[in-house]
Formats: C-alpha cells, structure tokens, sequence
C-alpha cells in the first residue's frame, strides 16, 4: 500500500511537511518496490489493491491493529510499516484518524 500511495503521489503532502522529516530516506526504501508484484504473489487484483489505497490515502480513514500483529514474527516491522502508512496518509494523531484503544 505504502508503495503504491507513493508512486501515484497520494501522499498528503501537507501532512509530510508539517509533522515529519527525513521522509527521504523512508521513500527510497520503496523506490525499487514491485507492488504489482507483491499484489500477484498474493493473489489479488491489482486493481482493486489500487482502488483501495486511494480510498484509504484520499479520504477520511483509519487503521486499527491489533494483539495479532504484535504476536507475529515481524512484529516490529509489521509495526513500523503501519506507521509509516499513517504518516504518509496524515492520520496520526488527528481526529477520526489512529484509533487508541481505552484501556
């Protein structure tokens, strides 16, 4: 998702430019990235992945995970990955963005 958002350029920039910095280095990691590719390997539709993406990138979304991930071997990875999602979506910490589960 990551790489597809960034090479369609539905990033928000704004968001980019207020909250974060040093996204350089994060999107050359995606640069060489075949989603089309890893949407096959999963055996889905790279269109509706496509279509997807855009919703989640251009209108008003959020992303909640959960024990499962945290449980799995690439945890922390799996982790970071969503947050950098969040970052480029510009869902952190604004309203109807990440959700923060009551404790």
């Amino acid at each position: 998702m990551i790489a597809i958002i960034l090479q369609e350029g539905w990033e928000n920039k704004g968001y980019m430019a207020q909250y974060t910095s040093g996204f350089g280095q994060i999107r050359a990691l995606f640069s060489d990235f075949d989603p089309r590719a890893a949407v096959q390997t999963c055996r889905l539709d790279f269109d509706q992945v496509r279509e997807v993406c855009r919703f989640f990138a251009t209108r008003k979304s959020s992303l909640r995970n959960d024990l499962g991930i945290f449980m799995g071997r690439h945890s922390g990875l799996s982790s970071y990955l969503i947050m950098i999602l969040l970052a480029i979506c510009g869902r952190i910490s604004v309203r109807g963005g990440v959700v923060f589960p009551a404790i």
